[in-house]
């Protein structure tokens, strides 16, 4: 999660990195999240930042990185730690009077040793790989239930928002027959778990925070009363997996193994509201990304067998996920420079993905490019639990929609949304 307030931690110490143009990286910052060409589209301005400071200082102790080798190295390293609960009360006093801030930094993603490897355990015994991949007859259906909804909605020419219809069918659908929740209820949840999504956007706004905070009192809600269910009558499903060792092992308050009542909501509004907008920005990105590169979707549409590299391309060529944020710990380390306490670290990871010193021809969108290890699913102790299950979906969806509608195509300029999760708001096609 980013500062929601943009409030720096004062007592960070400068650290330098001489040789550096830190002035012109200054300005190429401001613009990176200041302007809407560089929403719209970001990878010059982080060719820029890169060669002017690719390791980038900024006031109160916030680094910057740009390498694909320092971002990678950021994500493994066990001194870099996640925006506890401690560090927020330090760095943005008064989150906790937002209920999607506390959603979300007390989630086991911004939880640090020994509270995430005991949640992390718990929850990989119920999302496991064979699980996620005894999903894929329920994924070719749903996948093939959206490419339905799609060709009645473009019938007659009519211009369809894609974007739309992908976040109210597909990814909600997906995750929610894994973990449980009842379809008739899939169309409600997610406005509210877009919403929350939002605060971990770069200087979110105070309308947005409000709609987060009341998107977020609703999941609660929800979630709270699914969790009552699950215990009094259990399905084969994670929610009841997750209800089922969060009791046998007991209340951790107590000395137990188990999680609490508010790890337990937490979990399961995360993995529901994580596998909702950044699989939509997958989906999404992709669709573009082929739609724009013609002669690429022609290889897909020929060859189903390319759609395991097709992802990895679209993950490395636009990235839902462009920033992961660390705090420096004791002894931090970046680009064997020390960092000092409690600094803030934005590995962007979309910059990462361009980096010529990794990636040969950064900027062309290659599906048969080969030994592709992308950023975008994190890395370390904090690697997605999610990233099969968003795998799966986008394997399934791409070559079945080109293969579909092979005249699909954009009628309009797309409109972005966010930044460190990179999607759309609208992206106009027409089915032919």
């Amino acid at each position: 999660m980013t500062e929601h307030s943009g409030t720096p931690l004062q007592e960070a110490e400068e650290v330098q990195f001489p040789g550096r143009d830190q002035a012109l990286a200054a300005s190429v910052l401001a613009e990176l999240f200041g302007s809407e060409e560089a929403r719209a589209d970001p990878y010059p301005y982080y060719s820029r930042l890169r060669e002017a400071d690719p390791v980038h200082v900024a006031d109160g102790g916030r680094l910057y990185l740009t390498r694909y080798a320092d971002c990678a190295a950021s994500l493994r390293d066990s001194r870099l730690l996640g925006q506890s609960p401690d560090w927020m009360d330090k760095a943005s006093p008064g989150w906790r009077e937002h209920p999607a801030v506390v959603q979300n930094i007390e989630s086991v993603l911004f939880r640090d040793p020994p509270d995430h490897t005991r949640l992390r355990r718990l929850v990989n015994r119920s999302f496991t790989p064979r699980r996620v991949a005894r999903m894929r007859e329920d994924v070719v259906r749903l996948v093939d239930r959206s490419l339905d909804r799609l060709a009645d909605e473009g019938s007659g020419g009519s211009t369809v928002n894609a974007y739309e219809l992908l976040a109210a069918t597909l990814p909600i659908a997906v995750v929610g027959t894994l973990i449980g929740i009842p379809e008739r209820d899939w169309a409600d949840l997610h406005d509210p778990a877009s919403a929350v999504m939002q605060v971990v956007e770069v200087g979110v706004g105070a309308d947005a925070l409000e709609r987060a905070d009341v998107g977020a009192v609703r999941l609660n809600a929800y979630f709270e009363d699914l969790i009552e269910q699950r215990r009094r009558d259990p399905q084969t499903d994670i929610i009841s997996d997750l209800v089922a060792s969060a009791d046998a092992g007991g209340d951790p308050e107590e000395g137990g193994t188990g999680m609490s009542a508010a790890e337990l909501l937490r979990m399961t509004i995360l993995l529901f509201g994580a596998g909702v907008d950044t699989t939509v920005g997958l989906l999404s990105n992709g669709l573009v990304a082929l739609l724009e590169h013609p002669r690429q979707a022609e290889l897909l549409r020929a060859d189903p067998g390319l759609a395991d590299g097709a992802v990895s391309e679209v993950l490395r060529y636009d990235s839902p996920t462009q920033v992961i944020v660390r705090v420096a710990g004791p002894g931090a380390v970046i680009a064997d420079h020390p960092v000092p306490e409690n600094g803030t670290v934005f590995a962007l990871t979309g910059a990462a993905h361009r980096d010529p010193e990794q990636f040969s021809d950064p900027d062309t969108f290659d599906i048969t490019r080969t030994g592709t290890s992308v950023l975008s699913f994190s890395g370390g102790i904090h690697y997605c639990v999610g990233a099969p299950l968003a795998r799966l979906e986008a394997e399934v969806f791409f070559p079945a929609l080109l293969n579909r509608f092979p005249d699909l195509a954009l009628t309009g300029q797309p409109l972005r949304r966010g930044y460190v999760v990179r999607g759309y708001d609208s992206l106009p096609v027409t089915v032919g």
